[in-house]
């Protein structure tokens, strides 16, 4: 029991960690955009 319990732990970890990372990268992406966006519209 205690065995699965660690592996159902470790999974729900393993998600939100999984989650978290993603997160992240769309956070990161939206900003590299917006940059980006805004470099432009400073050239013109």
């Amino acid at each position: 029991m205690r065995s699965r319990h660690s592996a159902i732990a470790s999974f729900f970890s393993e998600c939100c960690a999984w989650k978290g990372n993603f997160l992240g990268i769309h956070i990161v992406a939206l900003l590299s955009i917006t940059i980006d966006k805004i470099t432009f519209y400073r050239m013109f």
